[in-house]
């Protein structure tokens, strides 16, 4: 089972979106099913303001066979273009998975939805079992759920937390918000919990089914 959720965010010099979008569907998801330590992928994009972003989410079974891969600079993606007319830069965020088994048909999801936020100080056993009691179950039942992750960052002003989940379309996203796309997935104790974000991204490539234990 995974232990580690890697969230990165890129940043490309501005007007090459197009260049590194041909490179992630032709060469990174096929480097990436190569890598020992992967559970699974997800390569995508997000069109706001006129400008594209792209992210990377990695589950690595592992710390170590993720930093064999980036190096010490944790801040590094695991692939770019080689001599590339731009520059590639970015960020990375790294998660402890929660110790629940992945839900979901497969690897077939066309859109990943991203929710971040904190758990009030003092309330995380609290929030964490109302997870694996309530929700975990609850996500199991969602018709065009394909994949769903729950990472934390241990923090002193309370936990933060990464919910990934994959989608076959984002009809089914709709259907299981109820239209509130703003909205958890999940019930949580009232007060307990503040959303900081939620994004959609489109899927450009995916895996669940890369490498092997290190």
């Amino acid at each position: 089972m995974p232990v580690l959720l890697r969230l990165y965010t890129y940043r490309l010099t501005p007007g090459h979106g197009a260049d590194f979008e041909q490179f992630v569907r032709n060469r990174s998801i096929g480097r990436v099913r190569e890598l020992p330590g992967v559970a699974s992928a997800w390569f995508a994009r997000h069109d706001v303001d006129g400008e594209t972003r792209f992210v990377a989410v990695t589950c690595w079974r592992d710390c170590a066979s993720m930093i064999a891969v980036v190096g010490s600079d944790l801040d590094r993606p695991i692939f770019a273009p080689k001599a590339a007319r731009y520059e590639i830069a970015g960020s990375a965020q790294h998660f402890e998975n929660i110790d629940e088994p992945a839900v979901g048909s497969g690897d077939d999801g066309t859109t990943l939805r991203l929710l971040r936020g904190r758990i009030s100080p003092g309330r995380e056993e609290e929030v964490y079992a109302s997870i694996r009691q309530e929700g975990w179950p609850l996500l199991g039942r969602f018709a065009g759920l394909v994949d769903a992750r729950i990472g934390r960052q241990s923090s002193p002003d309370g936990d933060v937390i990464l919910h990934v989940t994959v989608w076959e379309d984002r009809q089914a996203i709709e259907l299981a918000t109820r239209g509130h796309l703003d909205r958890p997935l999940m019930p949580l104790p009232a007060g307990s919990f503040t959303v900081e974000s939620i994004d959609h991204y489109e899927i450009l490539q995916s895996t669940a089914k890369v490498g092997t234990a290190a």
